[in-house]
């Protein structure tokens, strides 16, 4: 006897799409939950929409996830990481480690002195004024 002869033709295993494809030579309709042979590979059955035939598995997979997976991952995959390093810095400070701690102050002397900032404009004196005080002459008086 060959292995082929105990199992039901594929018009009588309408119980589930499992059963029906269960040796691979059968398709299932979604649509209309029927079990029919397949008898190659681009046959496409008249009583079944293109969409619903089943040949090789039972999984009905949504097209939806294709699109919303991705999305999520956008999504989540950021908030995920800012929980990961926010708990890592909450670890670190009930360890005793501030990180946002400001730096200790350098002693006076090491720091470079700073030169003040003058707020008013003070003209530069003439080279005429700077002769004319260096030889102790006033401003009215001519040579």
């Amino acid at each position: 006897m060959s292995p082929t002869a105990h199992t039901k033709p594929c018009p009588l295993r309408n119980n589930s799409c499992d059963d029906c494809l269960s040796d691979g030579l059968c398709y299932w309709c979604k649509s209309t939950k029927q079990c029919g042979y397949y008898p190659h590979k681009y046959y496409v059955p008249p009583d079944c929409p293109k969409d619903d035939v089943n040949r090789n598995d039972c999984r009905h997979f949504n097209h939806i996830w294709v699109v919303l997976i991705p999305i999520l991952c956008i999504i989540f995959i950021p908030i995920i990481i800012y929980i990961i390093i926010w708990l890592v810095f909450c670890c670190m400070k009930q360890a005793g480690y501030d990180p946002l701690q400001p730096e200790q102050e350098k002693p006076k002397d090491v720091e470079k002195k700073k030169k003040p900032i003058r707020l008013q404009h003070e003209s530069m004196p003439s080279k005429t004024d700077e002769l004319r005080k260096k030889y102790g002459l006033k401003n009215g008086d001519n040579p």
